[in-house]
């Protein structure tokens, strides 16, 4: 079942779309500036959904003003950093999409060096190819049977071990398809900072909506 509504926080209306699915656990989601996306199980009311944001404000409200920042400010986040496209820029504000496209293109071929690294790590992940696309609720997918990693090309703006994180977590599910305990314990004999990543990933969900 998939419904709308409104709710506000601190005196800022957002507009709510929720969808029931056979899942376990509810997903929440900022798409755009003051629009929530919420993914939950089919038992859960609206009114258990209406508590379950008002939890989660103080995280809510801060998302939605790192995507207002991004959006009026004429900054490009490249691995972490903040890069300024008005000291870049040398004619006018036409070149800025040259050098977007600039970093994007670097970014990605710095991505697939750390994809033909990791590999390294596992016998079993030498025949594993890469695909970037763009997505708006995952960083990476695994499709075991092809043996293929599809990674988000918005990883470019995540820190660079975050992003090395990604591509183990997608590796390491043609070996354990599920998130086991045994999956992360994998993850976390590459020395690999599990909970210290997940938080750099919620941390910069803001990204997959721009």
């Amino acid at each position: 079942m998939i419904d709308n509504m409104k709710i506000t926080l601190d005196n800022k209306d957002f507009d709510v779309l929720f969808q029931q699915k056979p899942i376990k656990k509810t997903y929440l989601r900022l798409k755009k500036p003051r629009f929530i996306s919420i993914s939950s199980p089919f038992a859960m009311s609206e009114a258990r959904i209406k508590t379950f944001i008002l939890k989660n404000k103080t995280w809510i409200l801060k998302q939605d003003n790192l995507i207002n920042i991004k959006k009026t400010k004429n900054e490009f986040c490249y691995f972490g950093e903040n890069i300024d496209l008005l000291k870049h820029r040398k004619i006018s504000s036409a070149e800025d999409n040259d050098l977007v496209y600039d970093y994007i293109e670097k970014g990605k071929q710095t991505i697939q060096s750390m994809f033909y690294y990791a590999k390294k790590i596992d016998p079993r992940f030498k025949n594993a190819t890469l695909v970037f696309k763009k997505m708006s609720s995952r960083w990476g997918v695994c499709h075991r049977h092809k043996e293929r990693v599809v990674l988000n090309s918005r990883l470019i703006h995540l820190p660079k071990e975050a992003v090395y994180y990604v591509i183990v977590h997608e590796l390491a599910h043609l070996i354990h398809p599920n998130h086991s305990k045994a999956f992360y314990n994998y993850i976390r004999t590459h020395q690999i900072d599990v909970e210290k990543n997940r938080k750099t990933l919620k941390k910069y969900s803001w990204v997959l909506y721009q």
